[in-house]
């Protein structure tokens, strides 16, 4: 479903993705693009997220922290903050009952549709 809408819904759910990603669990940047990339079912790049991930850090929504791996190499683990939290929770109250009913109308027009479809 490569088109504008998907493109643009895509976009607009990144930072979201992130914030509820690093609800479950902290994670440097890398386990984040693939997280990301798994829940979209899109590829996206590190040129992609990590300015989101930056943003978000100086917005106060997360906090990275370096964290060494071996003698030299260094990684920046990433956590949600409590502004975060209350940004998902902003979110849930938000969109919640009316997302639930936006995927569950969607979902039976989609299958009406099928139906209707299969049949002719």
């Amino acid at each position: 479903m490569e088109n504008r809408v998907y493109r643009t819904v895509t976009k607009g759910l990144i930072e979201p993705l992130i914030l509820w990603s690093l609800l479950k669990k902290t994670m440097h940047g890398y386990e984040i693009v693939r997280k990301i990339s798994e829940l979209v079912g899109h590829r996206f790049t590190h040129g992609k997220i990590y300015p989101l991930l930056y943003r978000l850090e100086d917005q106060g929504l997360i906090r990275g922290k370096w964290e060494r791996v071996g003698k030299r190499r260094r990684r920046k683990i990433y956590r949600i903050t409590e502004k975060g939290l209350e940004t998902l929770r902003g979110l849930k109250e938000l969109f919640g009952d009316r997302l639930k009913a936006f995927i569950r109308d969607i979902t039976r027009e989609t299958r009406n549709l099928y139906g209707k479809t299969a049949r002719k």
